[in-house]
């Protein structure tokens, strides 16, 4: 974004930093910009021109917030991308791991099964030991971008 000035012209520079410095020092301006986070506004523009899912965005407000409370600065919303974007094939690759690990349980589950019951305990420990894998990579998944349908279906 840029400007041209037809006449002779100040201009002032408020620096993060500085505006950080501000909200710990004025009390009144930390709750206006509290206001001003929580309003549809950020999200509308988090939403649409930075391309945070909604998710995202109420995540970075909510941080964003409770920065504010507690004198510490806001980090940008390109760290979000960042995060993001450094992590890309992560969740995938769990997912993949999963699956590789799963493959084998299963067969040796259908082998064991077809001679005696499958017993209650082995099911639960199963579950309990995948279930956490399988939340990871889908939050992941969907912080992402992807849609539930998607991560159900996979």
């Amino acid at each position: 974004m840029s400007t041209v000035a037809s006449e002779e012209t100040v201009g002032w520079v408020l620096r993060k930093q500085d505006f950080d410095a501000l909200l710990t020092v004025l009390p009144v301006l930390k709750e206006q910009f509290k206001l001003f986070l929580q309003g549809t506004d950020v999200l509308c523009y988090l939403q649409e021109r930075q391309q945070l899912n909604p998710d995202s965005a109420e995540k970075w407000i909510s941080r964003a917030t409770k920065n504010i409370n507690v004198n510490k600065p806001v980090l940008p919303v390109s760290r979000i991308h960042f995060d993001i974007s450094e992590h890309k094939g992560a969740p995938l690759g769990i997912w993949l791991g999963l699956m590789l690990d799963g493959i084998p349980e299963a067969l040796v589950i259908g082998a064991g099964t077809a001679h005696s019951a499958l017993s209650f305990s082995l099911l639960a420990g199963l579950f309990f030991s995948n279930y956490p894998e399988a939340l990871s990579s889908s939050s992941g998944m969907r912080q992402q971008g992807m849609k539930f349908s998607t991560i159900l279906l996979i």
